[in-house]
């Protein structure tokens, strides 16, 4: 549930493969996952089914995270300059 917070705060928006390549789940466990944090954080996701992505809604409230950017920032460093890879950070 924070992954998905965690990409629609920073990124806007997730879909199904997000969830599927960060942790190797299926693609109906994928489905139930966005299904319970919709559940959680009523009216933060809109889907669209053209582009088959969720993304933040305008009412897009923080539930599960309290974000830092400096740590986000220093990590997305990390991993352009080779120090890190996706996984560590």
């Amino acid at each position: 549930m924070e992954f998905i917070e965690f990409r629609l705060y920073w990124e806007g928006r997730i879909n199904r493969r997000d969830l599927i390549e960060q942790f190797g789940v299926s693609m109906p466990q994928a489905s139930a996952d966005f299904n319970r944090y919709q559940e959680m954080a009523p009216g933060n996701l809109v889907y669209d089914t053209r582009a088959k992505h969720y993304y933040s809604s305008d009412k897009f409230k923080l539930r599960l995270l309290n974000p830092d950017s400096d740590r986000y920032l220093a990590n997305l460093l990390s991993m352009s300059s080779g120090i890190l890879t996706a996984e560590e950070s």
